[in-house]
């Protein structure tokens, strides 16, 4: 019998239909959940024996030593847009397709990038937990309506935070090495050079994915060009802001304030940093809505079907796979 593997934490919390079509193939679904963090590699190793699919979230492992022991597997689905833990060259190499979920959590990401502005403008949790302390603060806090917004990356979550900001009036300049003309002239918006967006922008906010090219894409020079006024919200990617730099900055109040979704270790550790009073973080929940979790599970089931049945998937990342195949 074909055998499905889920490792992607709490995949049917919201809805018992995405494994509920998968039994309906007439598969074994193998629900294996762990705790918060990724897959140990010796338990992944041993669970991946036998499986022609596996479902994991962008948190997991799947090295090549998992790859190596994956003896009838055809494909590893992401579920969410990340699969920056899949070994890519190593599972094209063994013609398994690795597919994601674009586009399914845009939405509550974005929801979340307005809220982290919102949020940082007026002192929302700082003053919230002074007031449960039985304080009485009451400060002056920034406006949000008519402020300049910078995002770095115009790519899908980019703009359904400018359909939201537009709400607030808010002026928006952009930088991204791909442009939209027509969705810029409709909203709008300028593109400009990154350092524009650093020493312009009230509020940043970033929407890229991690790459080699974007890692520590925001670091002490970057900071240090941006408004002392300013803030700076990541709900794209850990290693994209240096924590570091990070750190120094609002310690010493260089800039205003910042809003984290996202670290380089997750669960993080940087404890330093989530201690500041002028730092907002979260656990990497940014598409962790009820109607989010419930497309992406949907989507990535769609990809398992698709290559089960002999298809190709609808969100094929590696399309050098393709090549590998017999005609």
């Amino acid at each position: 019998m074909t055998k499905v593997l889920i490792v992607a934490n709490r995949f049917s919390e919201v809805s018992p239909q995405p494994v509920d079509r998968l039994k309906a193939e007439g598969w074994e679904v193998i629900e294996r959940y762990h705790e918060i963090g990724a897959l140990r590699e010796d338990t992944f190793v041993d669970l991946i024996k036998d499986v022609e699919a596996v479902i994991v979230s962008a948190m997991d492992k799947v090295s090549s030593r998992v790859i190596e022991a994956a003896n009838k597997l055809a494909i590893i689905a992401s579920r969410g847009v990340g699969y920056q833990g899949v070994d890519l060259e190593a599972a094209t190499q063994r013609k398994i397709m690795v597919t994601n979920t674009p586009g399914a959590n845009a939405d509550a990401v974005a929801d979340l990038a307005v809220g982290f502005i919102i949020a940082l403008a007026r002192h929302i949790p700082m003053i919230d937990r002074r007031t449960r302390r039985g304080e009485w603060y009451r400060i002056r806090t920034r406006d949000v309506y008519g402020q300049t917004l910078g995002l770095i990356g115009l790519g899908d979550i980019g703009k359904k935070v400018v359909k939201r900001a537009v709400g607030f009036d808010m002026r928006i300049i952009t930088y991204d090495i791909v442009q939209d003309p027509d969705f810029a002239r409709r909203f709008g918006i300028r593109y400009v050079p990154l350092e524009e967006v650093l020493r312009s922008s009230d509020f940043i906010s970033i929407h890229v994915p991690l790459t080699e090219s974007t890692m520590d894409l925001v670091g002490q020079r970057e900071i240090n060009m941006m408004k002392e006024s300013a803030f700076l919200i990541n709900t794209a990617r850990g290693g994209i802001v240096n924590e570091e730099a990070l750190y120094q900055a609002l310690k010493d109040h260089r800039i205003a304030g910042a809003a984290c979704d996202v670290f380089v270790e997750e669960p993080t550790q940087n404890l330093k940093l989530l201690d500041l009073d002028n730092m907002i973080s979260t656990a990497h929940i940014a598409g962790y809505s009820d109607k989010s979790w419930s497309a992406m599970a949907e989507m990535a089931v769609d990809n398992v079907i698709a290559t089960l049945k002999g298809g190709i998937p609808p969100n094929l990342v590696n399309r050098d796979v393709l090549d590998k195949m017999e005609p």
